[in-house]
């Protein structure tokens, strides 16, 4: 489900140090409680359910492909990040939010993300250093870490999280 024109709902990310210029579709989660992914690599979905950008609070969660069917994903190279990096949103509104990321990506195998889901996608607190504001926060998400031909999927998933500045 996309949802279209809804001010702060996100429609791109831009991140020009890794050459990321994508169109950001809104989507709730899958049946089975997962997160959508796009079927076009090139696409980032935005969790729909969860906060927006610009949130006081919680987590902003977007999605996308490392590759696909041999395309290279919005986030081939998510991975390589590096703290303070800008990561810029366009809204439908037509607002542009600017986050830096705040850590080095960290990768989680799939099968270690049940006991860690509340934390990593935090709905609920507010982010940022001791004696500065506090806000929501940015996280992208893709897979990563070795490829198992034998399921077809990736073993880990990489996590970004990004502050506004």
């Amino acid at each position: 489900m996309v949802i279209a024109n809804r001010s702060g709902v996100p429609i791109s990310v831009i991140v020009t140090g890794h050459h990321v210029q994508a169109a950001v579709s809104a989507n709730p989660l899958n049946a089975d409680g997962s997160l959508y992914v796009p079927p076009d690599p090139r696409v980032i979905s935005w969790a729909s359910q969860d906060v927006g950008p610009g949130s006081s609070y919680g987590t902003t969660i977007l999605v996308g492909h490392v590759n696909s069917g041999g395309v290279p994903g919005a986030f081939s190279d998510l991975a390589d990040y590096r703290v303070g990096e800008v990561i810029s949103l366009v809204a439908a509104d037509g607002r542009r939010m600017n986050y830096a990321v705040a850590a080095p990506p960290v990768g989680v195998p799939k099968d270690q993300l049940g006991p860690r889901r509340a934390e990593l996608f935090d709905q609920t607190h507010s982010f940022g250093p001791e004696g500065r504001p506090k806000s929501g926060r940015l996280l992208l998400l893709t897979c990563g870490g070795t490829f198992d031909n034998r399921t077809g999927h990736y073993e880990s998933n990489i996590f970004v999280f990004a502050l506004p500045i």
